[in-house]
This record gives C-alpha cells, sequence and structure tokens, in this order.
C-alpha cells in the first residue's frame, strides 16, 4: 500500500513539474514575441548609423513601461536588458540560419 501512495505523489510532482515547464515555454515564446516586436518598432523609428545603443535603450524603457509597478522590484533593468538580449541573438541566430540556406540554395 505505501508503494502505492508513494509512486501517486511522485506521478504528482512530475505533473506539477511538467506543467510548469510548459508554462514556462509558452510564456517565453509570448514574452519573446513582445520583445521582437519592439526591437522591430525601435528598428522603425532610430534610422541612421550607430543607433545601436539608443535602440537598445528604447526597447529596455518600453519593456520596462509595461511592467506593473508592484512587480518591477522583481524585474530590474538588467534582468530586461538580459531578456532583450536573449531575443536579438535569437532572431539573429535564425536570420543567419535562413540566410545560409539561401546562400547554400544558390550556389548548388
Amino acid at each position: 500500500m505505501e508503494m502505492n501512495v508513494i509512486i501517486n505523489v511522485i506521478e504528482i510532482v512530475l505533473y506539477i513539474i511538467l506543467g510548469g515547464i510548459a508554462i514556462w515555454f509558452k510564456t517565453n515564446a509570448k514574452i519573446n514575441k513582445v520583445v521582437n516586436g519592439l526591437i522591430d518598432k525601435a528598428e522603425d523609428e532610430f534610422t541612421g548609423f550607430k543607433q545601436g545603443n539608443e535602440k537598445f535603450q528604447a526597447v529596455t524603457d518600453w519593456i520596462y513601461e509595461i511592467i506593473p509597478s508592484p512587480l518591477k522590484p522583481f524585474f530590474p533593468k538588467k534582468f530586461i536588458e538580459a531578456l532583450i538580449q536573449n531575443a536579438f541573438e535569437q532572431s539573429a541566430s535564425y536570420a543567419k540560419k535562413q540566410l545560409d540556406k539561401v546562400v547554400d540554395k544558390a550556389l548548388n
């Protein structure tokens, strides 16, 4: 009887962990979509050379404005900056892969 209880508890814990992971991935995808949209907005609003830092700061400020005031202590600007950098790197990596595919097709 005790073994059944232990197995049931382990199953419940695994379901909770898997549910948490699924929620994290879904939330992470939504956050990246918002961040990428704001990066695109910054690209449109800031034109010219050497505007990268201004774009980065604008996106940081826009995201920080979205965060409700009671949650701001839990999401400092350094966290937001890391989030933006991660989204940018993922976008750049995807763009590079797509460009590599086009080049490979053109060469073959």
